[in-house]
């Protein structure tokens, strides 16, 4: 009796597996090619985002401390330009701004212009010095006369006050002789004012010379400033 032979018990044949195990192969190796671009690939944007985050930090609820310098010019004014961003690095002598340099413009105007009058001022008065100076002589010189002839006017009185009891003068000449020394002593306060203002004029020039320093130091201070 012949037993029938049916497809499902016939065995493959090697021609017909080799290509299916090939297939699985090649697909395995290319799962094995995708899971690698994928697990470098996650790696490389952890490292990325990991840098981002390294050197600009976001977060909705923190706190960041750093040390804060203060900079703060050596004079006060409006900013008209910065010469720096946030957070660049900067080197000594780095422009970090500008002040408005018209308010200290005028100010070194000013100083300059008071100087200039100051030495007009001390050069009317050395012109004049020689001359206030002999006006100071002459005016002491009044001053000793006016003194010399009150109490030439003086003496005078005292001479005849003691004469009136005895009647070897009248009151006419003590009063003559008094009203002298009314009118010398007048004189002399007179001539005493003019040496005062004689004096105060050759003066003058002194006070405006020890005004210059402090006008010259006002000038180089208001340079400074605007430098």
């Amino acid at each position: 009796m012949h037993k029938a032979v049916t497809s499902s018990d016939a065995k493959p044949s090697p021609s017909t597996l080799a290509p299916e195990e090939s297939d699985i192969e090649r697909r395995k190796f290319i799962r094995r090619i995708v899971m690698l671009l994928i697990l470098v690939g996650a790696l490389v944007i952890t490292l990325y985002v990991w840098s981002v985050l390294e050197r600009h930090p976001r977060t909705d609820d923190a706190a960041a401390r750093a040390n804060v310098v203060g900079i703060a010019p050596r004079v006060s004014g409006q900013i008209l330009r910065m010469a720096v961003q946030d957070n660049q690095a900067v080197k000594k002598d780095d422009l970090l701004f500008e002040l408005d340099p018209a308010d200290f413009e005028q100010v070194l105007a000013k100083a300059k212009s008071v100087l200039a009058a100051l030495d007009q001022q001390i050069a009317i008065g050395r012109a004049e010095d020689e001359q206030l100076r002999f006006g100071v002589k002459a005016a002491q010189a009044a001053v000793e006369g006016a003194a010399a002839h009150l109490k030439q006017t003086e003496d005078t009185l005292h001479r005849l006050e003691p004469l009136l009891p005895r009647h070897f003068t009248t009151a006419e000449v003590v009063d003559q002789a008094r009203t002298s020394v009314a009118v010398a002593t007048q004189a002399l306060a007179g001539e005493e004012q003019k040496l005062n203002t004689a004096r105060a004029q050759l003066s003058t020039l002194q006070t405006l010379l020890a005004q210059r320093p402090g006008a010259e130091a006002a000038v180089k201070l208001a340079e400074l400033d605007l430098s």
